[in-house]
């Protein structure tokens, strides 16, 4: 399904999004654009696991990585 995303003390604008695997594969790379302090991005072909998510401000150059755990 669609997970969200709610960067903590991040400016809204544009953010490019990076989703990679534990072995560094990447699985999504998308610009969204942060409304409110939340987006969502699609993870309907991603199996169970861990994953990275790469999040970047591309005014500020902020940027945040977090795990994901996706159980479905």
């Amino acid at each position: 399904g669609r997970v969200f995303i709610a960067p903590v003390n991040m400016n809204d604008g544009d953010i490019k999004i990076k989703v990679t695997d534990l072995n560094g594969r990447t699985l999504l790379e998308e610009t969204h654009k942060l409304n409110g302090g939340i987006t969502d991005i699609g993870m309907e072909e991603a199996r169970n696991g861990i994953y990275f998510v790469q999040i970047i401000n591309t005014q500020t150059g902020e940027m945040l990585v977090k795990k994901l755990i996706l159980q479905k």
